[in-house]
């Protein structure tokens, strides 16, 4: 397994980490003008129409205020790290989506999809979805690459058992997840989508680490994924009955939502800023995670925040606050103070 990585590689990594989200928009729009006909290129986000029908999809911001001055590779442990945090989250995907373009052949390139400002609540998948509410070309599934890891595969809420089965025989396994971009495309688009490890861990943390040899493997994978399009099945969205649904709970951005997670103030919210409640990162009030705590106030959390504080009531449905050491309960205050809780 590649513990070393090639100069150019790096050499681009570097470029890729080293980029504020503006800069780096306007590298990748560069870069994909080389390949592509059809690029659409926002502010919100860059799309290009492929060849073959599956999309692949990462972020360009991190969750650090500046790029790290300083990169370095440890040659031993085969892993990249900086002082200032390295952003591999999730600038890891942006680097093997490039990868991927340029070694795919004429005529069998996927469709590209870049966006903004996913660390703030997916805006810019969400302002995708806001001007194309159906898939602009045919897709059979998407591929995310914004995960930790090395063999995760998550799909959020999508059930399609058969599109899990497909992407698990190319070497993943299936994990959990709350949010990222494809929590947004795929049910508006109505098409399966899986977000892939590429190699980080410690995320949204200066001692952030990028595995080359994790991330080289899921390079190898998608590349499989990709030669066997003709053979996979058009995958369509399956949402769970126990959906997070990010629609109801934060994706509202002027559309009134009739549900006990519908904050009055978020019908003008849009570009609005708060606080997470669990770290105190600056993040898009329209766009965050609301749950309420065991006194009934509502509380609004990033994605990641989200997924440690956060779970949901196995009576009502509705995401309520765990509090510290107790992530087995299964029942919000507001059911059990009625007298709902589970005999389980």
């Amino acid at each position: 397994m590649r513990k070393n990585m090639p100069k150019e590689d790096y050499e681009l990594f570097k470029i890729i980490v080293q980029s504020s989200q503006t800069k780096l928009q306007k590298i990748l729009y560069k870069i994909l003008k080389r390949h592509y006909k059809n690029i659409i290129n926002t502010s919100d986000y860059i799309i290009a129409q492929g060849d073959i029908p599956v999309a692949l999809v990462a972020h360009m911001d991190t969750v650090f205020k500046l790029p790290p001055e300083q990169i370095y590779f440890d040659r031993q442990q085969g892993v990249l790290w900086s002082p200032d945090g390295l952003g591999a989250d999730d600038r890891a995907g942006v680097f093997l989506i490039l990868k991927i373009v340029q070694v795919m052949k004429k005529n069998r390139k996927p469709t590209i999809i870049f966006t903004t400002d996913e660390e703030y609540g997916c805006v810019g998948a969400y302002q995708l979805t806001l001007n194309m509410p159906q898939a602009p070309w045919d897709l059979k599934y998407i591929i995310e690459l914004d995960r930790r890891g090395q063999i995760d595969c998550v799909f959020y809420d999508d059930i399609n058992e058969k599109f899990a089965e497909y992407v698990e025989t190319f070497g993943f396994k299936t994990d959990w997840g709350t949010l990222s971009d494809i929590s947004i495309i795929c049910p508006t688009w109505g098409i399966s989508g899986v977000n892939l490890s590429v190699g980080y861990e410690d995320e949204h943390q200066e001692i952030e680490t990028l595995h080359i040899k994790w991330t080289y493997a899921t390079y190898q994978k998608v590349l499989m994924m990709l030669d066997d399009i003709e053979n996979a099945d058009h995958f369509k969205y399956e949402e769970s009955a126990h959906s997070i649904n990010w629609w109801k709970y934060g994706y509202n951005y002027g559309k009134p939502y009739d549900s006990p997670g519908w904050d009055d103030d978020d019908y003008y919210s849009y570009g609005k800023k708060d606080y997470c409640y669990g770290c105190g990162k600056e993040i898009y009030s329209s766009t965050a995670l609301r749950a309420k705590d065991k006194f009934g106030i509502m509380h609004r959390f990033c994605g990641s925040c989200a997924s440690e504080k956060i779970d949901w009531c196995d009576t009502c449905g509705q995401p309520f606050i765990v509090e510290d050491g107790k992530k087995w309960e299964t029942t919000c205050a507001d059911c059990i103070n009625k007298g709902w809780e589970s005999d389980e």
